[in-house]
């Protein structure tokens, strides 16, 4: 192996170690599943009333939140516009608890 090549993977496992220790362990699978996630994600929705029907799901991301307040791991669920247009698309943090945080974006 050259050993350009063999510094980049010492550097890259040097790093992932670093940037795997600011975050507790996660024991896998996640407490909640993808699919649970969603089902949350789609009963908020309804109970709070927002529009999202002209919008998909266009991304859904495990994340960790290092916040005092809301301290964990949890599902980030966004939606996006079918055609563009500027703002008002809207995301949901659903916390492996089963908590969710609505996250409007845009104006």
């Amino acid at each position: 192996m050259k050993p350009i090549v063999l510094a980049a993977a010492l550097l890259v496992f040097i790093l992932s170690g670093i940037l795997l220790a600011a975050e507790p362990s996660l024991p896998l699978p996640p407490a909640l599943s993808i699919c649970q996630a969603v089902d949350l994600a789609s009963r908020h929705i309804i109970e709070h009333k927002v529009d999202v029907s002209k919008q998909y799901i266009h991304s859904i991301t495990l994340m960790y939140d290092n916040k005092e307040k809301s301290k964990g791991y949890y599902w980030r669920i966004q939606w996006m516009w079918l055609r563009p247009a500027i703002g008002g698309e809207y995301a949901v943090r659903v916390y492996l608890d089963g908590k969710i945080v609505p996250e409007p974006l845009g104006p």
